[in-house]
């Protein structure tokens, strides 16, 4: 069942990723619901301000012990339904952190036996307000899925981004010119990101350079304060359309560019 009423609202975000969080959504709740009933329901909400996605079923439900638990990576409800339908575990992860790079949640409500209701909540508008504006940036990168969330937090700010998928492709971009910052993950193929940002600053042409060190790696705290002297440290579980722009200021501060 699909209601969405018309409400005169316009919903300015990125398509693509909004279809691709809610089909993974609405196959979740038909995967998971082998008797009764799916219904998908989309509506302003408060001021208006916000549009809510609710896909909601009458499927197996979740205990809650394993609630917050289907939104870490690779983690699987156990059960013989899962088992019977497979799958990588990345799912509502995935569909967490493209919701929150949008600007907005993602929320569920379960019970055993009496389904679960997920609710996707977005801005209306996805704020291309910041602290600046790039012409040119760089996204050192290798998982091909964090560089489109990483293209649609910075579209609204930036005019132009060059992927670098290894550190040996963003050291030749480098030499080839200088971008405006560089948002740049450690786990790439060799050289990797720290060696990357040291190369950076060593060189007298790209050492204020603002960086944006986005990663999912375990950082000890030694790790953190030598990258922290030149780089702003995000971990990917936080990177978010809304707190870029910030970061990224902060960045350009930390490396003289500002005041």
């Amino acid at each position: 069942v699909v209601d969405v009423p018309r409400s005169g609202l316009v919903l300015r975000t990125d398509p693509a990723l909004v279809e691709r969080v809610v089909v993974n959504l609405l196959s979740n709740a038909v995967k998971f619901t082998p008797h009764g009933r799916v219904r998908c329901t989309a509506a302003p909400t408060g001021a208006g301000d916000v549009i809510e996605v609710a896909v909601s079923d009458t499927g197996i439900g979740i205990a809650p012990e394993h609630q917050e638990r289907v939104f870490e990576e690779f983690y699987q409800v156990p059960g013989p339904l899962q088992r019977a339908h497979g799958g990588t575990g990345l799912g509502l992860s995935y569909a967490r952190r493209v919701a929150t790079v949008l600007g907005g949640s993602l929320t569920l409500d379960s019970a055993p036996a009496r389904g679960t209701t997920l609710v996707l909540r977005l801005p209306v508008a996805l704020g291309a307000e910041g602290p600046d504006r790039y012409d040119d940036v760089l996204v050192v990168e290798d998982d091909p899925a964090f560089r489109e969330i990483a293209h649609s937090a910075l579209q609204p700010f930036t005019e132009r981004i060059t992927d670098a998928g290894s550190g040996v492709e963003a050291l030749r971009i480098l030499a080839e010119r200088r971008p405006d910052f560089v948002m740049l993950d450690l786990n790439i193929p060799a050289p990797d990101g720290k060696d990357v940002l040291d190369r950076m600053r060593s060189d007298p042409g790209l050492r204020d350079v603002p960086v944006v060190v986005v990663t999912s790696a375990y950082l000890t705290a030694a790790d953190h304060a030598v990258l922290s002297a030149s780089a702003v440290v995000l971990d990917k579980s936080r990177f978010s359309a809304e707190l870029l722009p910030h970061v990224v200021a902060d960045a350009a501060r930390l490396v003289g560019r500002k005041p």
